[in-house]
């Protein structure tokens, strides 16, 4: 629309030259009426122009406001994956602290069972040289 607003005018232009040119402006009337031709084409253009303008910003709003959605949807997403990770977290640091009770305890239990056997004994010393590969022990 707005092309053939732009050619409508130019070929206004073009006849108001050749009216002039010819010697028929002398006809007031005629040249009157296409130089209002021509100014209602100008503000017809301009009023186009603003509407190009407004549709533009309209697009923009709207383009605006999907990447407000978007990134409100990939905040909330974040959030709830930060929420799992600390959650997540609290769980393996409990898990560690059971392991590491057990572990202790375990670490006890053998090292009174240590004390109680005494230091090496026959038995242990040939047992543990037949773990390295020591076959003439058994």
């Amino acid at each position: 629309m707005t092309e053939r607003l732009n050619k409508t005018r130019e070929l206004t232009r073009v006849i108001n030259m050749k009216l002039e040119s010819t010697g028929h402006a002398n006809d007031h009337l005629t040249s009157y009426d296409l130089r209002q031709v021509m100014n209602s084409l100008d503000d017809m253009h301009q009023i186009m122009y603003k509407l190009q303008s407004s549709n533009e910003i309209e697009t923009s709003r709207n383009e605006n406001m999907r990447l407000k959605q978007k990134v409100t949807k990939l905040e909330a997403l974040l959030a709830r994956s930060c929420e799992r990770l600390r959650s997540t977290n609290v769980l393996k640091h409990g898990l560690e602290y059971q392991m590491t009770g057990k572990l202790t305890k375990a670490a006890g239990v053998l090292s009174r069972a240590r004390t109680n056997l005494g230091t090496s004994t026959p038995a242990t010393s040939s047992r543990a040289t037949s773990l390295n590969g020591d076959m003439e022990s058994c």
